[in-house]
């Protein structure tokens, strides 16, 4: 781009910077001549000083929970093969039942 005239650091701008300058000095101009600058200053919230956040106290230190199962304990109704300290047995399971306990069931049903 051709430059037109001299910026503030020296640098060449253009026709369209120039009338963009111009522009906005006349546009302030106007605003200055209906009092808007001073409604703007006056609407302006004062800045109020933060105050600094309070520290929390810190909380006590309580023993953490951990699983059994992954210090290496078993849990408490298993013994150690894997199977049920406490088993249970469904009464309707047909599957592990013998043939007595079947014909048993079957005539009570």
């Amino acid at each position: 781009m051709a430059g037109v005239g001299v910026g503030t650091g020296g640098e060449q701008l253009s026709a369209y910077e120039l009338k963009r300058l111009e522009t906005i000095a006349k546009n302030a101009e106007f605003m200055r001549s209906l009092g808007i600058d001073q409604a703007v200053a006056a609407c302006k919230p004062v800045a109020r000083p933060k105050e600094p956040k309070a520290k929390k106290a810190p909380q006590p230190m309580h023993k953490r929970r951990r699983s059994r199962r992954a210090g290496g304990e078993l849990p408490e109704e298993e013994d150690g093969d894997g199977e049920d300290v406490f088993s249970y047995r469904d009464p309707n399971d047909v599957s592990v039942m013998t043939p007595a306990e079947l014909h048993q069931w079957a005539d009570q049903v």
